[in-house]
Order: structure tokens, then sequence, then C-alpha cells
């Protein structure tokens, strides 16, 4: 698609939710799952009567969103954008419709540290940084969340993140408040 292509590709696809096998191509591994297309045994008319299913393959890999988003720039796209409007109807949550672009990366305006960064592969969601208030806590964890003053909190969390009761620290460096320092008087 990027070769034959002079500036955008529309990708209509279905996408796997969750990891459960890795492809490896060009030296690059991706996520996804593998589906069934068609019976091995079924002929040219049988497979064309399947109006939503691939002509010639029996089986197609389905990438999770990071690994196609990590597929499109390794093969050289500089952008690549998710169509949230106009959704198409009746459509599953793991059909999703992109584009592609090709030529020169997208500016982000309002964020120098974005147009910075070094290409590198997103992680699969489960690898990925989470904002713990994503997480579904007990009932003790919320109320001593709430209860605990902040300097006991950020003293308690090394420990509990080496004990791996919470997830390491996914703060980028940029974000973080120095240390306050005390002026003498």
């Amino acid at each position: 698609m990027y070769e034959i292509s002079d500036r955008l590709v529309v990708i209509d696809t279905q996408v796997a939710l969750s990891a459960r096998v890795n492809v490896s191509n060009g030296g690059r591994t991706y996520s996804g799952l593998w589906y069934k297309e068609h019976d091995e045994r079924a002929d040219r008319a049988t497979k064309y009567e399947d109006l939503w299913a691939s002509i010639d393959n029996v089986e197609s890999f389905w990438f999770t969103h990071p690994s196609l988003c990590n597929l499109i720039a390794d093969v050289g796209f500089t952008s690549m954008l998710r169509v949230e409007n106009p959704d198409m109807p009746a459509t599953a949550v793991d059909r999703q419709t992109y584009v592609a672009v090709k030529n020169h990366p997208a500016r982000i305006f309002s964020s120098h540290l974005t147009n910075d960064l070094v290409a590198s592969h997103r992680p699969e969601l489960n690898d990925a940084p989470t904002n713990t208030i994503q997480l579904n806590r007990g009932p003790l964890f919320r109320f001593l969340k709430a209860a605990l003053p902040r300097p006991i909190k950020n003293g308690i969390k090394p420990i509990l993140r080496s004990a791996r009761l919470l997830p390491a620290d996914g703060t980028p460096e940029f974000m973080k408040r120095p240390p306050r320092v005390q002026l003498a008087r």
C-alpha cells in the first residue's frame, strides 16, 4: 500500500482487542490474532459468496491497534489517524477505519516534546502505562488513599511498588515535580 499510494491510504479493517499471538516480519514483532476466513476445502464460488471475508486466503491476521500503528510506521507512513466520524452503522468495536499519511510527519503545535520524540514502537495495551484512576481498587485502598496525607502516601509508594502491589511509576520525567527546596531563613 505504501509503494502504490501518493499521499494517503484509507484502511478499513478488523482489529484484535487483545494480543493472542505474535508474528514477526522484517525483524519486528506484531501482536494480534489469527482469524479463519474459509474452510480449507472451500471452492472459489463458495469463497465469493461470503461478501465480508477474504477472497483467497484461508486465514487472516488481525493486528491489535498498537501493532497496526507500529506496522504502518515501520513501512514508512508518517502519520496515522483513526476515523471516528462518520461512523459506519452497526459496526462492532473491533472494526476500525484509519487514514495513513505519507510524506512529512504532522507537526503537533501544542507539544514540542511530541515533535522531538524519536519514533518508537507503541506498547500493547496491557503493557502500556495506565493512569491509576482507571484501575478498579477495593474499598480499603480507596479509604486509605483519601485518608492518608500526601507525604505519607509518597513515602509508602516506593515500598508498595517494590512489592509489586502498585504498578511502576509511569510518569514521564518531564512531568515529575522537582523536590521542594526549603530556603534557610
